[in-house]
């Protein structure tokens, strides 16, 4: 005997109708993002996949060589350490930007400086980061990834201005004055213009 179950048709009694037929878990496994995390820390980069292990598929690099290695197009969101032992996390974020428009996230120890402004960099997360701070950034980057190159570089300022305003004496309300000049910044030169900063 042959019931139709969610538009598959199968056995009565083998497959119950909350269960997701093959082509629906095909469907879902395809939606899930591929995470590359990139920590030399062996305890702190196990930690970071156990916590995003349930959100995607997650490859786990130990260095900047490991990294490069395990990139690909299928990559769809980078959390990058910037201290890494062998390549400085600065120098795999631009070989990675070379040849890809991935999202990445700096997910670091380090404080950020001005510089960043001239990284092609999506976000910085301070250490010691939350398994909510992580899951929240894969989720909004994986949002950028869908818009407009300018939007993106737009959101990824003022995402890195957001991390700065403490150091840069600017007030978070003050952030929404700057959007609108944001939007028109082609280059990282033009936005620090536009901060009236210094390298």
């Amino acid at each position: 005997v042959i019931r139709q179950v969610s538009g598959t048709e199968t056995p009565t009694g083998l497959l119950h109708p909350s269960i997701p037929s093959l082509q629906q878990l095909v469907s879902m496994s395809a939606t899930e993002p591929t995470i590359l995390i990139v920590e030399d820390e062996v305890n702190l980069a196990d930690l970071f996949t156990a916590w995003l292990s349930s959100k995607g598929e997650i490859r786990t690099a130990y260095s900047g060589r490991e990294a490069l290695e395990l990139f690909d197009s299928s990559v769809d969101v980078v959390l990058l350490d910037r201290n890494l032992p062998d390549i400085n996390g600065d120098d795999v974020l631009l070989t990675l930007r070379a040849e890809s428009e991935t999202p990445v996230a700096f997910v670091s120890g380090v404080d950020p400086t001005v510089k960043i402004l001239q990284l092609p960099v999506d976000a910085y997360c301070r250490k010691p980061v939350s398994r909510e701070t992580l899951i929240d950034t894969v989720a909004t980057l994986r949002d950028r990834a869908d818009m407009d190159a300018i939007s993106r570089r737009t959101s990824a300022g003022v995402a890195k201005l957001e991390v700065l305003s403490p150091s840069l004496d600017i007030e978070p309300s003050d952030l929404e004055e700057i959007i609108p000049e944001l939007e028109a910044v082609s280059s990282p030169t033009e936005l620090t213009s536009v901060l009236a900063l210094d390298d």
